[in-house]
């Protein structure tokens, strides 16, 4: 009879201890694992179709928040340029402004007087945006009406207040084009002599040679925050709209025809006048009553 080899004992002993217990791969003690099929460890999978349905469920509000976020980067941004004889100056849509100036009327009596740009209506938006945002997150964990009607109510706000913001904005570009204007006195009309002097600007006299200059404009920044806006709306009008709130609510009107011709009075047949047929015996009573008279 043959004996088997050592070896051979062993992976009979590592077969017989995985089969007793499948989940451990260990060896025993002393014993050599060659040709041993090791099990490899299974990563844990995570499941991603809540999050999916989720995202299908609510798309048009989850893309409205990835545009009120965009839009609230923007808003930092210069949304206003401005250049002028004393420099050149942009501000974003909270009101801070960024100028360089060469100081021409530094020694002015009369100097220009700064712009006074507020940023409340850049506040009013970044608020709104944060409430749309924590209100589609909350509504994605709990479906409730308030919810839905606090998120399109505060996206919709938040895109007034921007479309509101750059009109403000651009209405305050003649006010600091002004601020950065040279002044006709000496005070100024010296700064400008040092200015041509040393090299930072040309000699301004009248009829001499033709200059050209910029007004004030809005920059792509601006243009870019209310299209993104907008479409944030737009998206939440979409999802609310497919999610049946449009027939809520109930527009009543009547539809006439304009073939539809009126009569005129004289065209109009006259009614004609019913009058009840009299019985057989009110007439018989009325003879009666006549032949006794008599």
């Amino acid at each position: 009879m043959v004996q088997p080899t050592p070896w051979r004992v062993n992976e009979a002993r590592l077969a017989e201890a995985a089969a007793a217990s499948p989940g451990e791969t260990t060896a025993p003690p002393g014993a050599t694992t060659t040709g041993v099929v090791r099990k490899r460890l299974v990563r844990p999978q995570v499941d991603f179709s809540a999050l999916r349905s989720v995202l299908r469920r609510d798309w048009g509000y989850f893309a409205s928040v990835f545009c009120g976020v965009l839009t609230l980067v923007l808003l930092f941004q210069p949304w206003l340029a401005v250049a002028g004889p004393d420099g050149k100056a942009r501000v974003n849509a909270f009101g801070r402004i960024h100028a360089t100036t060469a100081y021409l009327n530094v020694w002015s009596s009369h100097r220009p007087p700064a712009a006074q740009i507020t940023g409340v209506w850049a506040i009013m938006a970044s608020v709104a945006i944060v409430v749309s945002i924590f209100a589609v997150t909350v509504n994605a964990r709990r479906r409730t009406e308030t919810l839905v009607r606090l998120s399109l109510v505060s996206i919709l706000a938040s895109t007034g207040f921007v479309v509101t913001c750059l009109l403000y904005i651009n209405a305050k570009g003649p006010a600091l084009k002004r601020g950065l204007g040279r002044t006709s006195d000496f005070g100024g009309q010296v700064g400008a002599l040092m200015n041509w002097a040393f090299g930072d600007g040309p000699l301004v006299v009248p009829g001499i040679q033709p200059h050209t200059y910029t007004t004030s404009g809005l920059t792509q920044w601006a243009m870019i925050s209310v299209v993104v806006s907008v479409a944030s709306s737009v998206a939440a009008i979409a999802q609310w709209a497919s999610d049946g709130g449009a027939s809520d609510i109930k527009i009543r009107f009547r539809l006439r025809s304009p073939l539809a011709v009126r009569s005129s009075d004289g065209d109009r047949p006259e009614p004609k006048s019913k009058k009840k047929p009299k019985s057989n015996a009110k007439a018989k009573r009325k003879n009666k009553a006549k032949s006794k008279s008599e």
